[in-house]
């Protein structure tokens, strides 16, 4: 639970220690990372459990059971979304009075990133910096790929193309609106759009997998199935995410239910929820994404490399 730089700096010597982890997401913060936390677990015989708390939730189970092949045939894309309307994402935190070097370490802060003259706004507002975050992607469009990832078996994608505009937070590096298109090895595009300066379709979450037979739909903590045919899609319109035909709720919380499927894992030394596979294809995902809006460019994935290319 540090910034997203520091993971492979924790993750590495405590998997050298013996111990098993629960490591938050985005598991590691770039490909050399990625690399070091695989070498690390290899062969460790440790338990790792990664922070999609979702893949341990109701809703994820039922959405895998409503995205059978059976009832949505031929899965070509995904439509994800996360939306606010708050300045900065609600991520900007006032400075402390005693934000000072004698309270901050602030060498061990930065690590392995750039070096700085010691900044309170740096350390305190850290996911607005490239040195230390990948912004909204690293910190929400990871949960979303993370579960359809898991929900239906998908590998790392094949090309990703990001573009991104910071227009409404000043002083953030990272982007304030976003558009990300994944093109998956199960020859499905995967796409994720973002903003933080509206929340028509509701905060955080909001999920389409298309099939040429039905539609899943996830708000938040329910998931819907709409065969093809639904009444709403033969007058033309957009099919209800409303009261029917099939919602679930969860009614566990998912983030308990993540902690002690860790727990459990623990004590059983069996595989948890979202184990460190799922956590490094996640990762290399949502890397690929920054990559490609950083260089300004698609780029590509090359699985002999282990490398964004």
């Amino acid at each position: 639970a540090t910034p997203q730089h520091q993971h492979a700096l924790n993750f590495v010597p405590a998997i050298q220690a013996g111990k098993d982890v629960y490591q938050e997401k985005t598991m590691a913060f770039n490909p050399d990372h990625a690399r070091r936390m695989r070498r690390a677990a290899e062969g460790s015989n440790r338990v790792v459990q990664v922070g999609v708390q979702s893949v341990s939730g109701k809703t994820f189970a039922r959405a895998r059971e409503l995205a059978a092949p059976d009832s949505m045939g031929a899965i070509t894309a995904i439509h994800t979304h996360h939306y606010r309307n708050r300045p900065y994402g609600g991520w900007k935190r006032s400075i402390p009075a005693d934000c000072n070097l004698d309270q901050v370490a602030w060498k061990e802060f930065e690590g392995e990133a750039a070096p700085h003259a010691f900044d309170p706004q740096r350390f305190i507002n850290w996911r607005f910096f490239w040195d230390y975050s990948g912004g909204n992607v690293f910190e929400n469009m990871v949960h979303q790929v993370a579960f359809w990832y898991k929900t239906l078996g998908l590998k790392i994608p094949r090309r990703v193309t990001m573009a991104g505009y910071n227009y409404l937070s000043p002083g953030m590096e990272v982007p304030d609106t976003m558009d990300v298109s994944m093109d998956q090895p199960e020859n499905l595009l995967f796409t994720w759009n973002s903003s933080f300066g509206n929340n028509y379709f509701g905060e955080d979450g909001y999920d389409f997998a298309l099939g040429n037979k039905g539609t899943v739909i996830r708000v938040v903590d329910k998931v819907t199935f709409q065969p093809q045919d639904h009444a709403a899609q033969k007058a033309g319109g957009p099919a209800s995410v409303g009261g029917e035909p099939d919602i679930v709720g969860s009614d566990d919380d998912d983030t308990a239910a993540h902690m002690n499927n860790f727990f459990d894992c623990v004590r059983n030394r069996k595989e948890p929820n979202c184990p460190f596979e799922l956590g490094y294809n996640s990762a290399i995902a949502c890397q690929m994404a920054i990559a490609s809006l950083r260089q300004g460019r698609t780029v590509q994935w090359d699985p002999e490399k282990n490398d964004i290319v």
